[in-house]
This record gives C-alpha cells, structure tokens and sequence, in this order.
C-alpha cells in the first residue's frame, strides 16, 4: 500500500504534469500512463525512465549526455518515438 501511494504521488503526477502529453500527444495523461507506465520506476526518490517496461531483459536507465537520467518529458518523448505503434 505505501509503495502504491508513493508510485502514484511521483509516476503518476508526472503523467498528470506532463507537458509533453498534454501539447503532443492525443492520450490522456491516464491512458499515456496504461501505455507507458512500465517504463517508468522510482529510483533514489525520483521517477526515471527506461527504455523498456519493467521485467524486460536488459533494461536500462534512459540517460542524456551529461550520464544523468532523462527528466520525465524527455524519457517519455524517446519512450514514444521507439514505439511502433506511435
């Protein structure tokens, strides 16, 4: 239950929050999370964002160049442009 409330307070306010979804996408910010959710954890207090859903084999931390994790648009703009179904 804690670890459900703390998802929801951090994953789920940033697709509530997001900017991207909301100006480029067509999904709501809560279909945007059914489709895109799993690619997101908290990791050390904040949400980042992997390359693939969660259980997937060698997955990895969506990273810019400076070596530190996308924030949430950015991870979630890249998430979107590899998705062929987009």
């Amino acid at each position: 239950s804690l670890v459900k409330n703390l998802e929801e307070m951090t994953v789920g306010a940033d697709f509530g929050n997001s900017k991207f979804i909301a100006d480029e996408l067509l999904l709501t910010p809560s279909k945007a999370r059914v489709v895109y959710g799993q690619h997101f954890d908290v990791k050390d207090g904040k949400v980042v964002g992997y390359d693939k859903p969660a259980g997937a084999k060698d997955r990895t931390v969506l990273v810019g160049g400076d070596g530190k994790p996308l924030s949430f648009d950015d991870a979630l703009r890249k998430i979107v442009a590899a998705d062929p179904d987009r």
